[in-house]
C-alpha cells in the first residue's frame, strides 16, 4: 500500500513537471521573443534612478516589490542589469502559475484528449493573450509582476482546499507586490465556487462567494490603509497612486467606452472586428443550449451573476482611483473572465458539442498568438526608433562640440503641438505596448544609450518662441528641432 502511495505522488509530480514544461514553451512560444533586450520608458528611469525606485514602490504600497529592488541594489544589481535574464525568469514563475491554475480547476476537464486542449486553453488564455503583453512591457517589473499573479494563484488553490489562513498569507503577500493580484484572484475564485457547485445558486454558494471576494479586496483596502499609515507616521510623505471619488458620472462613461473597446478590438490591439464579443457570445451560446437540452435552466442565473460581477471587479480599482485609467496590464483579466465561461461551457455541455468548442476554442488562441507576435516585432520598432533618434542627436551634439570647442553639459526638453506616445510606425499599440521612450523620457534615454549624462536644463522662454512655439512636426528634422546654444542643448520632441 505505500509502495501504491509513492507511485501515485511520483505520477503526480511527473505530471505536474510535463505540465509545466508545457506553459513554459507556451509562454515562449507567445512571448518568447521579448528574452531580447528591450524597454520602455518606465525601465529606462528605472536604469537610472539612484535607489532603483525603492521609494516610489513604498509610496505606492508595493512593498513587496521595494524590498527586492533594494536587496539587488545592496549588491550593485537591478532587474534591468541583464533584461535577458529577468524575462526568464519572469517566464518560469507565470509557467508556474499556470502549472497551479490548471490544478485547481483540473476536476472538471474533460478525459477526451482534444477536449481537454480547449479545457486548458480557457485555464490559460488570461497569460496568453495581446493584452497580457503590457505585463512584460515593464522589464524592470515584470518578474515581480509574475511572482505577484502567482502568490495570487496559490492563494486560490488555498481558498479551494478551505486553507484559509495560508490563503491570506499568499494574497497578502500578492497584493504587497501589485495591488490588482487580489481582483485577479476575486474573479477566479468567483468562477471556482460557481464551478464547485455546478452552477446552481443556493445560499451556500452565495455566502462562499462573498467570503471568496471580500477576502482579496479587503486586503487591497488593508493595502491602501497601509500606506496612509506611512503617511501619519512621517515614513513616507506622499501616496503614489491618486484615489477619490471625483466625477462619479464621467468614470462611469470611461467604464462603458473602456468595456466597449475590450469587446470591440481588445482595447485596440485587434481590428474593429468585434472578436472577443463573438468569442464571447459563442461560448454563452454553447452555455444556454447545453442548459435547454439538459433542462438546467436554472443554473444561467448563477452563472450570469458570476460573468456580470466579474466585470465589476475589473473596475473597482480604476473607479476608486481618481483619474479612471484602465491599461492592459490591467485589462487583461478581461480574458479570465472569458476564460472562465469557456469552464463552465464545458461543465454544462454535452459531450457532442464539447469538440466544436475546442475547435471554437483554438482558432481564438491562434488569433491570440498571430497578434502577440506582431505586438512583439513592433516593440523593437519602436525602441530601433528611440535609438536611432538619440544617437543622430547625439552626432550632432558631437560635431558642435567639435566645431565650436564647447562642451555641452545640459540638455533642455520639450514636446512640439503634438508628440504622440507611439510612433507612426508602430501599427500594434495600446497603453504602454509599444509605448515610445522619445518625449517621456528623453534625458534619461539620452544617458542610457550614449552612456553620457546630461545635466536637465529648463527650457530658455526665448530659445523656445524663436524656434518651437506653434511648431508641429510629424518626422524628426533636427536642423529645426535640436537647437545648441552655448553649453545646452534644445530638443523639441516631434
Amino acid at each position: 500500500m505505500i509502495k501504491g502511495v509513492h507511485l501515485m505522488k511520483k505520477k503526480e509530480v511527473i505530471n505536474s513537471l510535463q505540465m509545466y514544461m508545457i506553459h513554459l514553451v507556451m509562454l515562449i512560444v507567445f512571448w518568447g521573443g521579448l528574452l531580447r533586450t528591450n524597454y520602455n520608458a518606465d525601465t529606462i528611469f528605472h536604469m537610472v534612478v539612484g535607489d532603483a525606485d525603492v521609494k516610489a514602490n513604498i509610496e505606492a504600497g508595493r512593498y513587496m516589490i521595494s524590498l527586492g529592488d533594494y536587496i539587488l541594489l545592496q549588491f550593485g544589481l537591478r532587474t534591468t542589469s541583464n533584461i535577458s535574464i529577468s524575462m526568464l525568469l519572469t517566464f518560469l514563475l507565470f509557467a508556474l502559475a499556470m502549472t497551479k491554475a490548471g490544478r485547481i480547476f483540473e476536476q472538471w476537464s474533460p478525459e477526451d484528449l482534444w477536449k481537454k486542449a480547449g479545457y486548458y486553453i480557457g485555464i490559460q488564455l488570461v497569460f496568453l493573450n495581446v493584452l497580457f503583453a503590457e505585463l512584460l512591457m515593464f522589464n524592470e517589473y515584470c518578474i515581480y509582476f509574475a511572482f505577484g499573479y502567482c502568490m495570487a494563484v496559490f492563494g486560490v488553490d488555498a481558498f479551494a482546499r478551505r486553507k484559509y489562513i495560508p490563503m491570506l498569507l499568499y494574497l497578502s503577500i500578492a497584493v504587497m507586490t501589485y495591488q490588482y493580484t487580489v481582483v485577479f484572484a476575486a474573479v477566479m475564485i468567483a468562477f471556482y465556487v460557481c464551478l464547485e457547485n455546478n452552477g446552481k445558486l443556493t445560499p451556500d454558494s452565495v455566502k462562499e462567494e462573498l467570503v471568496g471576494i471580500v477576502l482579496p479586496m479587503g486586503l487591497g483596502g488593508l493595502n491602501y490603509l497601509s500606506v496612509i499609515v506611512l503617511i501619519k507616521l512621517g515614513i513616507i510623505t506622499d501616496f503614489g497612486k491618486s484615489a477619490g471619488v471625483g466625477d462619479m458620472h464621467e468614470k462611469v462613461n470611461h467604464v462603458i467606452s473602456s468595456l466597449k473597446e475590450l469587446y470591440q478590438s481588445s482595447a485596440g490591439i485587434f481590428p474593429d472586428f468585434w472578436i472577443p464579443l463573438l468569442f464571447t457570445v459563442a461560448v454563452w451560446g454553447f452555455i444556454i443550449t447545453a442548459c435547454y437540452r439538459k433542462k438546467e435552466l436554472d443554473k444561467l442565473i448563477f452563472i450570469f451573476m458570476v460573468w456580470i460581477g466579474s466585470h465589476l471587479l475589473l473596475y473597482v480599482i480604476p473607479v476608486v482611483q481618481s483619474q479612471f485609467s484602465f491599461p492592459p496590464r490591467m485589462s487583461f483579466c478581461f480574458y479570465l473572465i472569458q476564460g472562465g465561461m469557456v469552464i463552465i461551457a464545458y461543465m454544462v455541455a454535452c459531450e457532442d458539442m464539447k469538440r466544436l468548442l475546442t475547435i471554437g476554442c483554438a482558432a481564438y488562441l491562434v488569433v491570440q498568438l498571430l497578434f502577440a507576435q506582431f505586438i512583439v516585432s513592433n516593440r523593437f520598432v519602436s525602441n530601433t526608433l528611440d535609438e536611432v533618434y538619440v544617437n543622430m542627436a547625439y552626432q550632432e551634439v558631437l560635431k558642435y562640440e567639435e566645431e565650436t570647442g564647447v562642451e555641452v553639459t545640459g540638455l533642455a526638453v520639450i514636446d512640439d503641438a503634438y508628440a504622440p506616445d507611439h510612433y507612426e510606425e508602430v501599427s500594434y499599440k495600446s497603453g504602454q505596448i509599444n509605448e515610445r521612450c522619445l518625449g517621456t523620457v528623453t534625458n534619461s534615454l539620452v544617458w542610457a544609450i550614449t552612456k553620457r549624462r546630461f545635466e536637465i536644463a529648463p527650457m530658455d522662454e526665448m530659445v523656445y518662441k524663436q524656434y518651437f512655439e506653434g511648431k508641429d512636426w510629424n518626422y524628426l528634422n533636427l536642423q529645426e528641432q535640436l537647437v545648441i546654444i552655448g553649453d545646452t542643448a534644445y530638443w523639441c520632441i516631434f
